[in-house]
């Protein structure tokens, strides 16, 4: 792990915090939002984005944006409806493991799909 992924990963880790001690009922549902988006735009796909110049950079990135908004939705509209979910961080954090990591795979597999056949010398956009 290279000096810039730890500082990443710390900075994410601080700005958790404030949600993490908050009592307010929606502290738990933003911590939830907050971790998944953190981990799924600032850690696994950093290194995967395509070219920010290109067509496919704003198909593969609002096409993920989506896919993650119904996600993080869904798991916050869960969230407030079973408030006991909360009281079980170890599974509920998994869970979200899990979820963070499947969303990662699809967001890969999506990129990889939107990406044009390039030739040598060739430039297209």
């Amino acid at each position: 792990m290279t000096t810039n992924s730890k500082l990443r990963v710390v900075v994410i880790t601080l700005g958790a915090l404030p949600f993490i001690f908050s009592n307010a009922s929606w502290s738990r549902p933003a911590c939830i939002i907050y971790v998944l988006t953190t981990v799924l735009f600032g850690i696994l796909l950093v290194g995967e984005y395509p070219p920010p110049n290109t067509g496919w950079f704003r198909k593969a990135i609002s096409t993920i944006v989506v896919m993650h908004v119904f996600i993080v939705a869904g798991l916050a509209t869960l969230d407030f409806n079973i408030p006991a979910m909360n009281k079980l961080p170890r599974i509920l954090y998994g869970y979200l493991g899990i979820v963070v990591l499947l969303e990662w795979r699809i967001s890969l597999f999506i990129i990889e799909k939107l990406q044009p056949d390039m030739k040598i010398g060739d430039r297209r956009n």
